[in-house]
């Protein structure tokens, strides 16, 4: 997955700037492919296989892109949650979602932490961007592997349970992930493979 265009850029121009933070510090895209590559093998090493979910109350920022990008090169999904909501709506989302990693930001520490109390997610899927009570620091995943991109996902399939795997109830299949957009650097335009053919389409007995 490391073919799009991020890691082809930080491959060729890591120096060039990828985001401006509020706080005014640019952010190349050497330094975000390289966050997004600790994410990816902390999730790994967490024990997160292709199709888990990984829940995100995260402001627009670099923790948001790098937590995005590592979720699509290790076939994560990512479920974004409106930092409006209160706890007991974030932890219905993280039940539905079979959150198995929980990053939050301090602004909204109060939330985050009332919804994984309630979901009753394991202190060790918890992290923080800043201080959040009952989470771990975002810089402790990943942090303890060497560098470099996490390796390829095993193929998905062959856990056992329901659509969503072990452990979690009874839920509609999902559908698959979109292929990835490629961008060439300076190219002017992406181009998304086709997608996969449609499986048959059930009838409706008369």
């Amino acid at each position: 997955m490391t073919d799009i265009g991020l890691w082809n850029i930080a491959a060729e121009h890591p120096g060039r700037t990828a985001l401006i933070t509020p706080e005014e510090r640019e952010i190349g895209y050497g330094e975000l492919a390289a966050e997004a590559d600790r994410l990816g093998r902390g999730w790994q090493a967490m024990g997160l296989e292709p199709g888990d979910s990984v829940v995100l109350l995260l402001p627009n920022g670099p923790e948001l892109l790098a937590a995005y990008f590592a979720a699509l090169q290790t076939g994560l999904y990512v479920v974004t949650v409106n930092w409006h909501l209160v706890g007991a709506e974030i932890a219905y989302i993280l039940g539905d979602s079979g959150a198995k990693a929980f990053l939050a930001h301090e602004r909204f520490a109060a939330a985050a932490t009332d919804a994984a109390d309630r979901a009753e997610l394991d202190e060790h899927r918890r992290f923080a961007v800043g201080e959040v009570p009952g989470f771990r620091p975002l810089a402790e995943l990943g942090g303890g592997g060497g560098g470099g991109p996490p390796p390829p996902p095993p193929p998905a399939g062959g856990r056992g349970g329901g659509p969503g795997g072990p452990g979690r109830g009874p839920r509609g299949p999902r559908a698959p992930p979109r292929p990835a957009r490629t961008c060439a650097p300076r190219a002017r335009r992406c181009s998304t493979p086709p997608a996969p053919p449609a499986g048959p389409r059930a009838s409706a007995g008369r």
